[in-house]
């Protein structure tokens, strides 16, 4: 390519409106690009924001299962010391103000591992059924051992 060739190839690009185009795109662009970059810092910041809360939610309800059952299993232990001839577990738990909207189902053993009450239906064999060494727990203590 010769001078002549380069210079009628060039002289467009050597137009003021040209400069203009070109120095605007670079402008916009470089807007875009940091705009963008800032966006982004700040969905992270927001959605940092959000996990927080959403972890304080859980958290509470967690604790709420937690101290609800505890409170219950207190309240269940009380009743059956006084009394453990004479306690039915099942018509104690099958009371509204006991089940708060939830499913409970609670077994009474005996220092032997012996079920003396239960309130699952049909599930469970009926009393006395021993749970001290039930073969499920017997393969993974020897799992743990191996």
């Amino acid at each position: 390519m010769n001078a002549l060739n380069a210079r009628l190839y060039l002289r467009p690009f050597a137009q003021p409106v040209t400069a203009l185009g070109v120095g605007m795109l670079v402008f916009v662009y470089s807007i875009l690009t940091y705009l963008l970059f800032n966006d982004r810092i700040q969905d992270g910041i927001q959605a940092t924001r959000r996990a927080e809360n959403l972890v304080k939610i859980i958290d509470r309800s967690v604790a709420h299962v937690f101290k609800s059952a505890d409170s219950i299993l207190l309240l269940l232990r009380n009743a059956y010391l006084q009394n453990p001839s004479a306690f039915n577990i099942t018509s104690f738990v099958r009371e509204a103000e006991i089940k708060n909207n939830m499913i409970f189902n609670f077994t009474i053993a005996d220092a032997g591992g012996r079920i003396v009450d239960t309130t699952y239906a049909s599930a469970a064999p009926a009393p006395p059924f021993a749970i001290r060494n039930p073969p499920i727990f017997i393969c993974r203590r020897k799992a743990m051992i191996s």
